[in-house]
């Protein structure tokens, strides 16, 4: 996964942003949430986010939703992306 700081708000590592993934999350070995860490990001910058998972061992699809959260408003989602993911 690749993002790009545009000014909506700044990345602090250990603040509270993070990454939701909703869906069949588990049936993939995939993380509910991953916290951003790491340096700081501020405007411009650029970073790729690896998550990991299994393959199941059944050929399947499934969608998941990955919604990008701010902590400095609460729980405000100010980015959200719905995926398709499938295996053989």
């Amino acid at each position: 996964m690749f993002f790009c700081e545009t000014d909506v708000f700044p990345w602090v590592a250990e603040k509270g942003p993070r990454i939701e993934l909703k869906g069949d999350v588990p049936r993939l070995g995939l993380p509910a949430k991953w916290n951003y860490a790491g340096e700081s990001m501020v405007f411009g910058d650029r970073r790729t986010a690896t998550l990991k998972g299994t393959t199941p061992e059944k050929p399947g699809e499934t969608e998941m939703t990955f919604e990008f959260v701010s902590a400095f408003k609460g729980r405000s989602v100010f980015a959200r992306e719905r995926v398709s993911v499938a295996w053989d």
